[in-house]
């Protein structure tokens, strides 16, 4: 076969399957609730600075440092239990190309129809403030770093085909190639990190 006709051959089936395939139609995550990554806790500073430590030291997160007269606490991962699907979402995605893989575990999410590989990594600041007697606010703002890995159409090799960073307040929204559509895609916290640590902190209270 000819090169000409090779190629000729490559673009009509590209083309064939851009239009059989549905108009897509992406939706970005929502914007989080302030509860997700801050709560009250009824009890004394030391108490919750001390829940604090021990919950840190005996999850996926390493203590990076730490500072018990400003109640302030930096850890860092790597490596999340179950793999960074729960701990993320880029927003959904309807009327494309099959998922490619459930990487995540969201409905229709968009980086099913992207990836097969996931990397994720980034650090938690941890404040702990008291608020009075016997009451102690915990607030945990992470930063994400995202890296999201795939094997486009008609390409024989898995290729980056994003990279977010973002943190437990600010999205990141970064353009992805989603068929033959160019399409701004956020990705933002799930708030399991936060939700999982802030629960745990509470349930040693």
């Amino acid at each position: 076969m000819k090169p000409s006709t090779r190629i000729g051959g490559l673009s009509m089936l590209t083309a064939l399957l851009a239009g059989c395939a549905a108009p897509a139609a992406y939706q970005p995550p929502p914007t989080p609730e302030t509860t997700d990554f801050s709560r009250d806790m009824n009890a004394s500073f030391d108490q919750v600075w001390a829940a604090v430590t021990y919950v840190a030291g005996s999850t996926f997160f390493d203590i990076h440092n730490f500072d018990k007269g400003s109640g302030l606490m930096t850890l860092t991962y790597s490596n999340l239990r179950g793999g960074p699907g729960p701990y993320i979402t880029c927003g959904t995605m309807t009327g494309e190309l099959p998922p490619l893989s459930t990487i995540t575990p969201e409905p229709n999410s968009v980086l099913n129809g992207l990836a097969q590989q996931m990397a994720l990594s980034g650090r938690a600041n941890i404040t702990v403030r008291p608020r009075g007697a016997g009451r102690t606010t915990v607030q945990i703002n992470s930063g994400y770093d995202l890296v999201v890995s795939g094997q486009p159409l008609l390409q024989a090799q898995r290729v980056v085909i994003g990279h977010w960073q973002f943190t437990s307040r600010e999205a990141d929204t970064q353009p992805v190639l989603i068929g033959l559509q160019r399409t701004m895609v956020t990705c933002r916290p799930s708030y399991k990190i936060e939700r999982d640590f802030l629960t745990e902190v509470a349930a040693r209270l």
